[in-house]
């Protein structure tokens, strides 16, 4: 290895990422998380953060404060699932994916279906959800910035 890939690796600390993950850090990264939460979800878990504990008489097993973990950890891995999957998950594209299979049923080619607009507007609805979908997806990656050191068990 000559000295300069040794002093670029160096300066990586051995990660070797491809151009296509560099680009896309985003998704490289919440895939990794998708999965290393999933992982960490489907093993025992016996502790949970500090915070989340309660009294001896509204918990005394740690059972309502294990379920509040196992929610939050859940909503840390939807946000991460949706964007590893290239947010595809959304209203407003599962809307849309609907609407271009029909139109493919209906024998217009998609050159048709980009240049011409032959999609209809999105109704108030989808897009209504959407915004709750948008909303939804901070907050999950928000609990994993809050709990990230709680993350071992």
């Amino acid at each position: 290895m000559n000295n300069r890939k040794r002093q670029k690796l160096k300066n990586t600390r051995g990660v070797k990422l491809n151009k296509l993950q560099i680009w896309n850090l985003r998704q490289t990264f919440a895939t990794y998380i998708a999965g290393g939460l999933r992982q960490f979800m489907n093993r025992n878990i016996y502790g949970y953060p500090s915070d989340l504990e309660r009294n001896e008489k509204e918990d005394p097993d740690g059972s309502i404060a294990m379920q509040e973990w196992r929610a939050i950890l859940k909503e840390m891995l939807w946000s991460f699932e949706q964007i590893a999957n290239d947010m595809k998950d959304t209203p407003t594209m599962k809307w849309y994916g609907e609407r271009y299979k029909i139109l493919r049923n209906q024998g217009i080619s998609d050159i048709d279906i980009l240049l011409s607009s032959k999609l209809p507007d999105i109704p108030r609805d989808i897009y209504q959800a959407d915004i709750k979908h948008g909303e939804r997806l901070p907050h999950g990656i928000d609990l994993f910035a809050k709990y990230f050191l709680d993350l071992w068990d």
